[in-house]
């Protein structure tokens, strides 16, 4: 990865933080330049609400069934990092 790239992808999610802040835009914005800035097959994204993980935002069809799956099952790395043990 380039310094360049991760400048602007910096920037780009600067810019979603800043202006009307809301929280799953934040995290769809950095899940997208994840996906184009880092050497990565994929991102997904899922947020903690309170024992739960939710699906956020993926970006493609694949990494989509895999957050999903994550959700259905409440298990894997999404669910292990974010969420309380069950």
């Amino acid at each position: 990865m380039k310094i360049g790239s991760l400048v602007d992808a910096m920037a780009a999610v600067s810019r979603v933080a800043t202006e009307d802040f809301v929280p799953d835009a934040l995290l769809r914005r950095l899940c997208e330049v994840a996906a184009t800035t880092l050497d990565v097959d994929g991102a997904g994204v899922m947020a903690a609400d309170g024992t739960r993980a939710r699906f956020v935002h993926a970006d493609g069809p694949l990494v989509r069934r895999v957050e999903m799956l994550q959700g259905l099952l409440r298990q894997g790395p999404s669910m292990d990092s974010g969420c309380p043990r069950r």
